[in-house]
């Protein structure tokens, strides 16, 4: 059935009301704090995780039980510095031998059993609704306004921010989130040594699963820099790529970076103007934004209301994609796309947009027996 005029309008006050409350709030400082967790044999935070692991025995195990013949034999591409740009010249774009999404677009893996990149909701007028860079030390400023706003979304952590902020990815994880991973130090992977990247997707998976107690199955690369090798050593580690079809380009805004908040308010305008031309009639989007400070964290809560108002539903991917089990444990289960739209509770009991069913089960210190196979594995 549905909505109501009433309805609509009072769902909408509320949002806005929360928009007032949460963006009026103070920001708290970022204080430095000594956590309950030990980090005994973790990367340094924000150092390659490479750094002081690759020749342990435990990075030495990981690497002994990868099927490396099922990784392709791609050269390390070049970035004109650390955060980039790529360089694509010279790369034969029109045959994209590599499945290179930076030079190309590409979504869908030359290699067999690796799956496609996701990149949108398969339903129409829905967002995939998600955040890179966490977790922020200012949470949960942003994780208050989606609670007061019943808005579950995907939030993908750097593994460094998690050394860090632990508690704060906890806040992220306790209240409902989808948490999956975003590298251990934000490099461009493809100009990585197989033993780089396997690090930065390992160390990050291992240290969400100390602080969290779950382990994750997703991933996004920094900057969407992904081509099959790529894929196929974190397909290694159980993980699956999911990139976006909407770009707010929010980490750019001033101060920060080099554009203004208007040019960024026209990036959103722009999702909004796409549901008004048909654009999302057959299938829906991914959004990409930021918690990386209190500038995007405000855009976005600036935006949440019109976006609300254009698109049907709002949602974590994993549940526009009906993930019911986005973590190796089974025992966390996500509303699926019809649960999330009929009101229903997802496999043992949660309500809300995109809610699990579940809080965490009891944290697990040290790393679980890795499992002997090749590619298409856990390992962590």
């Amino acid at each position: 059935m549905l909505p109501t005029i009433a309805a609509i309008a009072a769902a909408s006050v509320a949002v806005l009301s929360s928009l007032e409350s949460v963006s009026a709030q103070t920001i708290k400082a970022c204080i430095p704090y000594q956590s309950e967790f030990d980090f005994t044999g973790y990367p340094p935070a924000w150092e390659k995780a490479s750094t002081g692991t690759v020749n342990t025995p435990e990075f030495t195990a990981l690497k002994a039980r990868i099927d490396w013949t099922k990784v392709p034999s791609i050269p390390p591409k070049t970035a004109q510095a650390p955060t980039g740009p790529m360089v694509t010249t010279g790369y034969n774009i029109a045959a994209d031998p590599d499945c290179w999404w930076t030079a190309t677009g590409c979504t869908k893996s030359k290699v067999a059993g690796i799956d496609p990149d996701i990149v949108q909701c398969p339903q129409p007028s829905t967002l995939g609704y998600t955040f890179d860079d966490g977790p922020n030390c200012t949470q949960p400023f942003l994780y208050d306004f989606l609670k007061q706003n019943n808005q579950k979304v995907d939030l993908f952590y750097i593994g460094s921010n998690v050394r860090n902020w632990p508690r704060e990815a906890k806040l992220g994880f306790d209240a409902g989130h989808h948490i999956a991973v975003h590298t251990w130090s934000h490099p461009l992977l493809t100009s990585l040594s197989n033993d780089e990247v396997l690090a930065e997707l390992y160390y990050t998976k291992k240290i969400i699963k100390l602080v969290t107690g779950v382990t994750p199955k997703y991933f996004r690369p920094p900057q969407g820099d992904i081509d099959d090798r790529v894929r196929a050593i974190a397909k290694a580690l159980n993980l699956t790529n999911i990139q976006w079809n909407l770009d707010s380009f929010d980490w750019m805004m001033q101060p920060a970076g080099p554009r203004s908040p208007a040019e960024i308010d026209a990036n959103f305008q722009s999702w909004i103007d796409k549901t008004k031309n048909g654009s999302f009639a057959n299938s829906g989007a991914v959004s990409l934004e930021h918690e990386a400070n209190e500038g995007t964290m405000r855009k976005a809560m600036e935006w949440y209301p019109k976006l609300k108002e254009s698109f049907k539903y709002i949602m974590p991917v994993v549940s526009c994609q009906s993930i019911a089990h986005p973590y190796e444990e089974t025992n966390i289960t996500f509303q699926t796309f019809q649960e999330v739209v009929g009101g229903k509770p997802a496999g043992s009991g949660s309500t809300g947009s995109g809610a699990p069913s579940q809080t965490a089960a009891s944290l697990v210190g040290g790393l679980a027996a890795a499992v002997a196979v090749g590619v298409g594995t856990a390992l962590l």
